[in-house]
């Protein structure tokens, strides 16, 4: 990597110069006033986080002081009212609650004004309850009647709540209203409510009310909603101590309240401290509520604060990043109009150069060196490569030229591409073509090289001749025969003759080179080159009629202008595998392009012509059937001597039929057997997988049990099952293992190991997979125990 490091310094030597150079100005003054921006906006924000937390405790204390003035003022109502008196004064109100059975007449009125007093009293509490979203409710105890009053939505009912111990005024208590410790109730619904109660007395000394605050809201709306942010702790003191609100976590109280009690109460207000809890530094502050007497306590987690430093201390180094990227870019444009067209040559350099090539730095080899250095490889390369391509181009053509000629696939515009590369000059359409038969018994007999400077020479000569004319080439098409072809219209006959001529004359002069020249008829286009071809061949076969440099054309060598037939073998060998796949859709296209290609090779053949190449198609399918032990007496149309039906079809189209009927009946049974053949095997296999006693079993064993392919086992089984192999037999193995589940009382573990599973795990995995459950839970819900 170091060494890596130092090639592309030194192969960028003035480029990085200028970078660097620039970019070292840049940094220092950036860096200081990074620095600087630093350390100021640490010390903002420290006596920031001061300021707020100072402003968040006294808000609170006043936000507490307001709601508990509002409740004191709803006592005061409260307890100014005549009906409160009047019912805490009624006479023999401890005989009335505990009246039993008749009451005597006398006590009716006096029961129903008693009565009615106490219902009053009940409307001045739940007026009282309503006055304050935070009351959760509110209860009168009357000590001297020994009852407990309480207003609506309270959790106990009136005996309930006379019954709670908790709610009774301790007797040193001699100031009011006086707070009592939270206490967590349990609702009709099952949860868990706190609440905050605070007494306040009557002016009956027999009579006190005690107001229950929801502690949770009061927390909620007040202490959440002021605070703004850092991981805090917050609770209220009373001023005796007593825990009022707070958000649960009572290790930390402990050792807050621990050191409050190290301070002197005489000492004035208590100063922040810092408080190591859970790995944390803690800062701890207090207000005192001069109203309430209460002490709010606030601790704030300084890491949690401080991070928010962090963040502007990553923000300073981003920009500062900023600040170096834009610095480097502005080096960057200023060399540009210098340095650009250097960079471009070295990243092309970089990008074409090969390993084998690049050669190892040196300490004096920066970005000229390399430059020079590549661009001379870069012309010796292309010097290389042209030879190279020069040497390769004529064999290219020459290839060219015979796929045209023979098999000639390809389109308009692929074969104007590739003569506009090769430097052809022909045109597509009214083509002439002659083959050159190049007849020397000396040529024979001499050595291999002399024969290659023979055909040179002759092949030379013709492409001499062919480049008088409009258009054309030449090709060599085997050891001694040549194919030549020239533009020319079916009505210049006599041009070719002339051509043949030439050609004939021209290569006399050659020692020993005697040829025969071979004419097929007029091409319309390119693509009836073959055809051509073999009909140039065809005539030059003939040339035991004349003597050696005679110029045959095709139609001098036939009975008559009709075309020679020719079979259509590849459109036969393309029909017969769709046969053996039994594919008889497939089948009956390939017989319809059978047929065509007969039409196609030869214009309006003889129907006795194509009686002769169904019959070769007809022993075909034969020797087809033979091959793939097909019965013939299984085929009700190779039953009745099959030859005879066919000859004595009379047109095309009924020989199609009949051919087609043969194909349907013939690729039917084969479809037909491969269908049970694949059918047996896989009964064979699905016998295999429901037999296996807990063994490995794979789709390669199982193949090898059944004398198959593995492939094509595992091919016919999806094709079969819809399923794969494998998965087959885990779904299996599934169903088993349910099964025993059910009905017996194996352990997990034991059914896993009889089903193949030697790791438990890895069989619940499988059995979670496909059933959605884990055995055990599939026990627990279909029967079966553990």
């Amino acid at each position: 990597m170091i060494e890596k490091i130092r090639n592309a310094r030194r192969s960028r030597l003035f480029y990085y110069k200028l970078i660097s150079y620039t970019l070292v100005l840049s940094l220092l003054p950036i860096l200081m006033i990074g620095l600087v921006l630093y350390h100021t906006a640490k010390t903002s924000l420290k006596t920031e986080l001061q300021t707020a937390n100072a402003n968040y405790l006294s808000q609170t204390a006043s936000a507490l002081e307001i709601v508990i003035g509002q409740i004191s003022q709803s006592f005061e109502q409260f307890a100014l009212n005549s009906t409160i008196r009047d019912f805490e004064k009624f006479p023999r109100g401890r005989y009335y609650e505990q009246i039993k059975g008749e009451i005597a007449d006398i006590d009716l009125p006096f029961l129903e004004r008693y009565i009615s007093a106490k219902t009053k009293v009940r409307l001045s509490l739940d007026n009282m309850k309503l006055s304050n979203d935070y009351i959760d409710s509110v209860s009168f105890v009357d000590r001297e009647k020994n009852i407990t009053l309480t207003s609506v939505g309270s959790p106990f009912t009136e005996e309930e709540a006379n019954a709670q111990t908790w709610t009774r005024l301790p007797d040193s208590v001699d100031s009011f209203p006086y707070f009592m410790e939270i206490h967590a109730i349990r609702t009709g619904e099952g949860a868990t409510k706190q609440l905050l109660p605070v007494i306040y007395m009557s002016a009956n000394i027999n009579s006190y009310v005690i107001v229950n605050l929801d502690a949770d809201r009061l927390y909620a709306d007040i202490i959440n909603k002021l605070d703004n942010g850092g991981e805090t702790t917050f609770f209220v003191l009373s001023g005796s101590g007593t825990l009022l609100l707070h958000n649960g976590q009572d290790e930390l109280y402990q050792r807050i309240r621990a050191r409050m009690a190290t301070v002197s109460p005489s000492s004035g207000p208590l100063p922040p401290a810092i408080i190591p809890y859970n790995g944390k530094k803690m800062l701890v502050t207090y207000q005192t509520s001069a109203r309430l007497g209460w002490t709010v306590v606030r601790s704030v987690d300084l890491d949690g604060l401080y991070r928010s430093i962090s963040h502007i201390k990553g923000l300073i180094f981003l920009t500062s990043f900023l600040l170096i990227a834009v610095m480097g870019l502005l080096s960057l444009m200023t060399s540009r109009s210098i340095y650009h067209p250097m960079i471009r040559l070295l990243a092309y350099i970089k990008s074409v150069d090969r390993p084998e090539r690049s050669l190892p730095f040196a300490k004096h080899m920066d970005e000229f060196n390399t430059i020079r250095t590549r661009f001379a490889e870069a012309v010796e390369d292309r010097t290389s490569l042209q030879i190279r391509l020069k040497e390769s181009l004529p064999a290219y053509k020459e290839k060219f030229l015979t796929t045209v000629v023979m098999n000639n696939r390809l389109s308009r515009a692929e074969l104007l591409e590739r003569m506009q590369m090769l430097g052809l000059r022909f045109q597509l359409e009214d083509l002439m073509l002659l083959c050159v038969y190049i007849d020397d018994q000396q040529q024979k007999k001499a050595d291999l090289t002399c024969k290659n400077m023979a055909k040179l020479r002759i092949h030379d000569r013709l492409e001499r001749i062919v480049a008088l004319r409009s258009g054309g080439f030449v090709a060599e098409m085997a050891e001694d025969l040549f194919t030549v072809v020239v533009n020319g219209t079916a009505a210049a006959t006599m041009d070719i003759f002339a051509l043949a001529e030439e050609i004939r004359d021209a290569l006399k002069h050659e020692p020993g080179a005697d040829c025969i020249v071979g004419i097929g008829r007029h091409c319309p286009d390119v693509y009836q080159l073959r055809r051509a071809c073999d009909e140039a061949k065809e005539a030059i076969g003939h040339r035991n009629v004349g003597e050696t440099g005679t110029i045959i054309h095709i139609d001098d060598v036939r009975l008559g202008n009709k075309p020679v037939f020719v079979y259509p073998k590849d459109a036969e060998a393309t029909l017969l595998s769709y046969v053996k796949n039994g594919e008889a859709i497939q089948a009956k296209l390939a017989l319809r392009e059978f047929t065509s290609d007969l039409k196609s090779r030869q214009e309006q053949p003889h129907y006795h012509q194509v009686q002769q190449a169904f019959g070769q198609l007809l022993a075909a399918l034969i020797d087809t059937a033979n091959n793939i032990r097909i019965d013939p007496a299984k085929l009700s149309t190779l039953t009745t001597q099959p030859y005879a039906v066919l000859l004595q079809k009379k047109d095309l189209e009924e020989t199609v039929a009949w051919f087609e009927c043969l194909l349907e009946e013939m690729v039917g049974y084969i479809e037909t057997a491969f269908k049970e053949k694949k059918s047996r095997h896989i009964r064979e296999a699905v016998k295999l997988i429901e037999e296996n006693d807990g063994q490995e079993l794979s789709l390669t064993a199982a193949a090898d049990r059944l004398d198959l392919n593995p492939s094509y086992l595992s091919r016919i089984f999806k094709e079969k099952t819809g399923t794969g192999f494998m998965e087959f037999v885990t779904n299996a193995r599934i169903e088993k293992s349910k099964k025993l589940l059910h009905e017996t009382n194996m352990k997990v573990k034991d059914i896993g190991e009889l089903l193949g599973y030697a790791n438990v795990n890895y069989y619940i995995r499988i059995f979670k997979e496909v059933t959605g459950t884990t055995p055990r839970e599939y026990r627990k819900k279909f029967g079966g125990q553990e």
